[in-house]
């Protein structure tokens, strides 16, 4: 069998990424923004052990919105 990484690492060769809180990675899964912080351009939101939770873009000056969302639980 060919070898695997995790989607989590896969898409960091992509795009720039960003650690989300667990809070956030709940919010990211019910479709909410979060708060922008480094978000400027379209960014993997990664939880800290390294699970992709979604695609955030800019929303305004202040939020970042989820363009995609991936199945998440704490």
């Amino acid at each position: 069998p060919l070898p695997t990484i995790p989607l989590g690492e896969a898409v960091k060769f992509f795009l720039p990424s960003r650690e989300v809180t667990e809070q956030e990675a709940k919010d990211l899964s019910l479709g909410k923004f979060i708060e922008k912080r480094d978000t400027e351009q379209v960014t993997a939101a990664l939880t800290e052990d390294n699970r992709l939770v979604a695609i955030i873009e800019p929303q305004s000056a202040a939020k970042a919105k989820p363009k995609v969302v991936f199945p998440w639980e704490p």
